[in-house]
């Protein structure tokens, strides 16, 4: 009987056993496992959100561009003029108001920081010498050039030209594009409609 007394003491010591502290720390282990997936998931999400795609960006200057060439037509004193880097035209606009009125819309390709640059004056403000509204439509663009097509009555033949300084509209304007560090390459050709008439 003796024996018995001297197990129960034992047993009646104060900790945790060997079983006990395995489920413990495998249900904390299982916990620690979810939480962190979860984390990294949120975080990987949250990445992806905020991180700026190219794509969608050429996806938004293409639909502008059309936009812009679409409202396009020829204008005493401002004319279509367009070199490798460089395409000017004249164009309906919206002024402050919110009012559609002529004006002028510039595409500027800078080389040398790679951005792609959105310029647009109404009328009043071109020749008032007032500053333009202007916005940088890409960047990390590494080659950008626009080439303008248009039917050359000499030699009936359709021909695509490096720059433009003629009295009409081009038929269509070509955009050829490098971006992510030249990775990747994209060309569009935009057809002007006014230019037909």
């Amino acid at each position: 009987m003796i024996e018995f007394k001297n197990c129960l003491k034992r047993t009646k010591r104060r900790g945790f056993t060997l079983v006990e502290m395995l489920v413990s720390v495998s249900i904390i282990a299982m916990i620690g496992i979810v939480l962190y997936s979860v984390v990294s998931s949120g975080i990987d999400i949250w990445v992806r959100a905020y991180q700026v795609q190219p794509e969608d960006d050429l996806g938004i200057f293409f639909a502008r561009f059309r936009s812009d060439l679409k409202n396009s037509f020829t204008f005493s004193g401002l004319e279509f003029a367009g070199e490798r880097q460089r395409l000017m035209f004249p164009a309906l606009v919206f002024d402050q108001g919110g009012q559609r009125t002529v004006g002028k819309i510039s595409y500027l390709y800078r080389d040398t920081n790679n951005l792609l640059n959105r310029e647009q004056y109404t009328y009043s403000r071109l020749y008032t010498g007032g500053m333009p509204y202007s916005r940088v439509i890409l960047d990390d663009i590494s080659f950008l050039e626009f080439s303008y097509y248009f039917f050359d009555e000499e030699s009936q033949e359709y021909l695509w030209l490096e720059s433009w300084n003629e009295d009409e509209l081009p038929l269509a304007v070509r955009v050829r594009l490098e971006y992510n560090g030249g990775k990747n390459a994209i060309q569009r050709t935009f057809s002007i409609p006014r230019a037909n008439l």
